[in-house]
């Protein structure tokens, strides 16, 4: 059996925060008091909770990220407005997932203004790992290289929970990532500590030159 406590103390500077939605104002402060107390870098949280967060991490290292879901519904100029709203709340950045068919397009109508949108903010760009083939990844990297994204947030737990060939898939990524991809790279996997386990034993046998730029996501 895995040693929880060994991995997170091995990781801990790694283990970042992903706080579903549905909590009231008392959890989110216990949430941030722990968060405190545990140093952590980043807390990635819906839109609604920015701004109660924020009270109690200004004066904190600790950023805070906005969730958003792009789908194929989703009017781009609402979304702007909605990131905008975020930022003038307290949020560092944002993370944007978005349907690996909806990337391109995505790219091109963000890029004319991501600058402007994103100046001295976090752009993290979230993708599910079911939804990309072992020649999408080129596509991929060019993509994220394209909008200049601050961090690339791969989704393994759907991959978990069907069972699929989750190290495989890592090998994969890990094989085909180019050498001058230079955005973090941030890895969602629930609490799967074993997971999170196989993944940095992965990345530290094919691609230790990286691990600087590794976070793992963690559910509170």
């Amino acid at each position: 059996m895995i040693d929880k406590d060994s991995i997170f103390n091995e990781l801990k500077d790694m283990l970042v925060l992903e706080c579903p939605s549905g909590h009231d104002t008392n959890e989110l402060i216990n949430i941030a008091d722990s968060v405190v107390d545990k140093n952590i870098q980043f807390i990635s949280i819906c839109p609604e909770s920015v701004e109660i967060m924020w009270t109690w991490l200004e004066k904190t290292p600790t950023k805070i990220i906005a969730r958003f879901d792009l789908d194929e519904n989703t009017e781009f100029y609402k979304l702007s407005e909605k990131i905008k709203s975020v930022f003038k709340k307290g949020a560092s950045g944002t993370q944007i997932a978005v349907p690996y068919s909806l990337l391109s397009s995505f790219v091109s109508e963000l890029t004319p203004i991501r600058d402007d949108l994103f100046f001295n903010k976090i752009l993290s760009i979230k993708l599910d790992l079911e939804e990309i083939n072992p020649l999408d990844w080129s596509d991929v990297f060019l993509q994220i290289k394209n909008i200049n994204a601050d961090a690339l947030v791969l989704d393994f737990r759907e991959c978990i929970k069907n069972k699929k060939n989750f190290v495989g898939r890592v090998f994969g990524f890990l094989e085909n990532l180019e050498s001058e991809f230079n955005s973090a790279i941030h890895f969602s996997l629930g609490n799967d500590y074993e997971k999170i386990e196989q993944v940095w034993r992965l990345v530290q046998k094919m691609r230790p030159e990286i691990s600087e730029n590794i976070k793992f996501f963690i559910k509170k």
